[in-house]
């Protein structure tokens, strides 16, 4: 039973259904960071505070497994899946952000009470930082539960460069299975190296006082105890490093804390008007930036417009822009920016990008930081995921009201947003040049100058926006719409072709467009298998039936 008094610290329980393995860490009080003087210290992230914790918790004798990942999510995202002759189903998870792992404990807590193996008022949580550099030290007061220094025989690091007095020895240059080194005086096993571990606290200062945790809203969470990759230093107890909560990477799994619940933390980054999209009687133009991502939205608010060309528009494309009456009869968010490479990497875990440090384009942008270039080379259906994704991750954090969701913009919403309440070919009026937006500068719109042509993509958000904040609705990349392609426009309320045709629909011009490609107009058909270093997104946040 979870509920019995008296327990000693490092006794062990193994309840729940996945045979999964805690040790009891008793209330206490402690020294949290570290003393002067204590070798490598980082003064500014880890002066010393007093720490009272009046409730005992039980944390995971390991790190979680590949196997407990697979078990409670139904996936692996590790990228050491495979090593030649090993049983990785025992080595910690890893490539998982915060968002992830806080829902991988949620879940287990929700099947465990539907099991009736968790009695009301326990719950499976990540750590707080307190708790975890409690768990961690075990009572000790040196820079280790080791002692003053640390060598590749106690845990999993660098083992070239061992902390302190520590021998140099091998290096793994890979994570390991869970439990292959000593356990600490509580039990607890890999607290130093093999992967870094999530806190519940957004980073702050170190908080202290009782039963601390740092909720108010910050750019980073924290992550504890270092990694394959880490000198020794970097193993320390008191060793405080942070990330972005969608950041994934090989050397950053998580471990479990199992804790009389506490609402006040269950949620770390409780719904308030000030972080949710909700308020009511924006004005166009509006920003709201309040994602894990922290991306930058525009409101665009219900209204009605005129969709298509007129006749006598120049280089007018007949067939596909006869204009439609539209009536949008709800208000939406539409990303302020094309989705950056980085943005889409710390959702799907990759970057596929051409024009990118490693992609196939990488001489054209050498000297570049390519980050803040639009993701290309994807195609519909994996735009349409990372919004997926990205709903599930910030719905599983509270940051997502229910019933609003991430979605690429209908037709008719982008050709409105990039309008931003103009009737003229673009934006700027009835010319555009390439000082204007990336296309080719060579072959301007309707009588403009020429200009320069990059013939590839560049940062967002690097040329003027529109009257409603919107960055590069003309050239950098096409971007996807939500729509199914069909030569008449969709006109009415709240149009969307929803019926499968062969063909998507793409909008805006991109790099190597003409100037005629870049008007608000424009679109053209696309197979949604179709990936291309030309072909981006960009996400709308809107309310859904």
């Amino acid at each position: 039973s979870l509920l019995k008094v008296g327990q000693k610290a490092g006794e062990e329980w193994i309840g729940n259904g996945l045979q999964m393995s805690f040790c009891w860490c008793p209330p206490g009080k402690f020294r949290m960071g570290s003393p002067v003087g204590e070798a490598n210290r980082d003064s500014g992230r880890e002066a010393q505070v007093e720490v009272t914790l009046t409730q005992g918790f039980w944390l995971a004798k390991y790190e979680v497994t590949q196997f407990d990942f697979q078990m409670i999510m139904g996936q692996n995202p590790s990228l050491f899946k495979t090593v030649a002759g090993q049983d990785t189903s025992k080595y910690p998870v890893e490539n998982v952000n915060w968002l992830m792992a806080t829902e991988c404990c949620q879940k287990l807590t929700v099947q465990e009470q539907a099991a009736g193996r968790l009695p009301a008022g326990w719950e499976y949580r990540l750590p707080t930082e307190a708790q975890w550099e409690y768990a961690c030290r075990a009572g000790t007061t040196t820079a280790t539960a080791f002692g003053d220094s640390l060598d590749s025989k106690q845990a999993n690091f660098q083992g070239y460069q061992p902390y302190h007095s520590g021998v140099p020895g091998p290096t793994l240059d890979r994570p390991t299975t869970v439990g292959s080194y000593a356990a600490n005086a509580w039990g607890l096993h890999d607290m130093h190296g093999n992967v870094w571990e999530w806190c519940q606290d957004w980073f702050g200062k170190l908080p202290g006082g009782t039963d601390p945790v740092v909720t108010e809203v910050a750019k980073f969470h924290t992550q504890r105890g270092g990694s394959w990759r880490d000198q020794g230093h970097l193993c320390r107890s008191a060793v405080r490093y942070v990330n972005l909560p969608n950041m994934r990477f090989n050397f950053l799994g998580f471990r479990m804390a199992l804790v009389p619940s506490d609402k006040s933390l269950s949620n770390i980054t409780p719904p308030t008007p000030s972080n949710l999209p909700l308020k009511v009687g924006q004005k166009a133009g509006e920003e709201w930036n309040g994602n894990g991502l922290q991306m930058s939205f525009c409101w665009c608010p219900p209204g009605k417009f005129t969709m298509g060309s007129p006749e006598g528009e120049v280089e007018r494309e007949v067939l596909y822009e006869s204009q439609v009456e539209v009536t949008l009869t709800k208000g939406f968010w539409l990303g302020k920016y094309e989705v950056t490479q980085q943005e889409f990497e710390r959702v799907m875990g990759k970057n596929p990008s051409s024009y990118s440090a490693d992609g196939s384009q990488k001489d054209k942008v050498k000297g570049q930081d390519t980050a803040r270039f639009p993701v290309e080379m994807v195609d519909w259906a994996e735009a349409d995921a990372y919004c997926s994704k990205l709903t599930e991750l910030e719905r599983a954090v509270g940051r997502l009201p229910e019933g609003w969701v991430y979605r690429l913009p209908t037709e008719a919403q982008w050709e409105y947003a990039c309008r931003a309440g103009t009737r003229t070919p673009n934006v700027w009026g009835a010319s555009l040049s390439s000082n204007q937006a990336n296309f080719n500068g060579e072959f301007p719109y309707n009588g403009a100058p020429t200009g320069p042509k990059l013939r590839r993509t560049t940062t967002v958000g690097s040329f003027a926006p529109n009257a409603w904040g919107l960055h590069d609705m003309y050239g950098n990349v096409l971007e996807f719409c939500q729509d199914w392609f069909e030569k008449q426009l969709p006109g009415g309320t709240d149009p969307l072709v929803s019926k499968p045709t062969k063909l998507r629909v793409y909008r805006g011009g991109c790099c190597n467009s003409h100037g005629w490609n870049c008007r608000s107009a424009y679109r053209e058909p696309c197979n949604p298998e179709h990936s291309s270093q030309l072909l981006g997104f960009r996400v709308a946040l809107m309310p859904v039936e």
